[in-house]
């Protein structure tokens, strides 16, 4: 890292993680602390509100993002992600740990940082929450929530064998459904082929997401999953899934929760960040609070507004702007209330 980008970050950001991978902004809890900390992927406004919200509750979190070229360029960022994904989410629970003496913890990411985040709770113990907003799904994936979300709806085929609409509109419906999901799914690097019996979080959801959630349960992890109800990932879970999520859901442990948005990275959006922080709190307020109100412990307050004092800031919290980022957007001087 040049020294005219280590002047650009925020005082509270910090490389680590093996050969410094990794970029991350540590959050105190206001007051007094608990033993469970967050990991949040991603140094946007959307994760700065769910720290904040975490902190006054006792949690303390740390934003964490990849560095360097593994972050600005897309092909890199994948291969990273699956090549050390659940290893960088351990080492920030490593760091998280020693610096505030965290013993549990909380992950949360999107689109792949959500599917890395499973695969982290599966392999490592110490997770006891699970945050998925819009996880990845392949391309088959997109295929079974897009056009089943057409093929198997009644009243599609109620209306077209009753004479009501026309079998040649329906065939174009669906034509265009197959070639929509087509489209989407063009830059996915796995297509139709998954290796049987493994998970890799860039080839979209397990097989057997749900087995994998009821194990998550059973051990005693409370899962988020927030999806935009214009994502690919909301189709796919609610068309595929629906019924299992439901039973899961009475568990208690598991909550599937519709976002009225469209966006798919709501660090890129602020109307969909505020929807998906709105879902959070509420989980946070009904699930998280009342489990770590037992775990609390002195430590640091934390000022309640975060400023970003650089002319160009994407969504990085003082990192400054990635040119080759295709989520990156230009943004004056701004503030963060909660």
């Amino acid at each position: 890292m040049t020294e005219i980008a280590r002047r650009r970050l925020n005082r509270r950001v910090s490389e680590f993680g093996p050969s410094n991978a990794l970029v991350g902004a540590m959050t105190n809890a206001v007051g007094p602390a608990s033993s469970t900390g967050a990991i949040l992927w991603g140094l946007g406004v959307a994760e700065v509100k769910t720290a904040r919200r975490l902190a006054r509750h006792g949690v303390p979190s740390l934003q964490v993002r990849l560095g360097g070229a593994a972050f600005s360029n897309f092909d890199v960022r994948v291969e990273t992600y699956r090549k050390h994904g659940v290893e960088y989410c351990r080492a920030a629970m490593d760091k998280l740990q020693a610096e505030q003496g965290a013993g549990s913890f909380i992950l949360m990411g999107n689109c792949a940082a959500a599917n890395v985040c499973l695969a982290a709770a599966l392999a490592d113990d110490r997770v006891s929450g699970l945050i998925m907003s819009n996880p990845h799904v392949n391309f088959a994936q997109v295929l079974g929530g897009s056009i089943g979300k057409r093929l198997f709806r009644v009243r599609t085929w109620r209306n077209a064998l009753g004479g009501r609409t026309a079998l040649r509109r329906a065939a174009r419906a669906l034509g265009a459904a197959v070639a929509a999901s087509l489209r989407k799914a063009a830059d996915d690097p796995a297509r139709l082929v998954r290796p049987a019996g493994t998970f890799d979080p860039l080839r979209g959801l397990p097989d057997d997401v749900i087995a994998r959630l009821r194990a998550l349960s059973d051990r005693g992890v409370s899962i988020l999953i927030a999806c935009a109800e214009g994502d690919d990932s909301f189709h796919y879970l609610s068309r595929c899934h629906g019924r299992a999520l439901e039973a899961l859901q009475q568990s208690g442990r598991v909550t599937f929760e519709r976002v009225a948005a469209q966006a798919h990275v709501f660090s890129t959006d602020d109307a969909a960040a505020e929807l998906l922080n709105d879902a959070v709190s509420q989980w946070i307020e009904r699930v998280v609070a009342p489990a770590i109100a037992r775990t609390l412990r002195p430590a640091v307050p934390m000022p309640g507004t975060v400023r970003y004092p650089f002319p160009e800031v994407g969504r990085d919290a003082g990192l400054g702007p990635h040119p080759e980022n295709p989520y990156h957007r230009q943004r004056g001087q701004d503030e963060v209330r909660l």
